[in-house]
């Protein structure tokens, strides 16, 4: 009769922690060309924004012209998302620390750079 109880308990024991266990969520494919708005200061973001994330840790800044402006390096840690990137024609180093959105799938966040300025951003794919 011992045997049968903790054979029982076993099972029991054995479903809950099973059915309990969080599903696991698919890594995240930030990999791309993103376009939309960075401000300055406290204003809500207006101005023409634009990365491209390669898969290798590297981003590039694009102007409206579809040409790299700057370069630098990106990660993705859960929903953190942190790059800084320095501009090509000069000495301006760019910060950003932002979280990626599962739900709209967007990166959103804070920008500051070595000049003293920082604003905000918002980017789509």
């Amino acid at each position: 009769m011992k045997f049968l109880t903790r054979l029982l308990m076993i099972a029991i024991s054995s479903i809950l922690l099973f059915s309990c266990a969080k599903e696991k969520e698919e890594p995240v494919n930030i990999t791309g060309f993103w376009q939309g708005k960075i401000g300055e200061g406290p204003v809500p973001p207006s101005g023409q924004y634009a990365v491209q994330i390669y898969p290798d840790g590297k981003i590039e800044r694009i102007n409206s012209n579809g040409t790299a402006t700057a370069e630098g390096t990106w990660s993705l840690q859960g929903k953190k998302f942190t790059a800084s990137y320095q501009f090509k024609n000069g000495n301006t180093l760019v910060t950003i620390d932002g979280q990626y959105s599962r739900s709209s799938k967007k990166l959103s966040g804070n920008w500051s750079n070595n000049g003293g300025e920082q604003g905000t951003f918002t980017l789509s794919r």
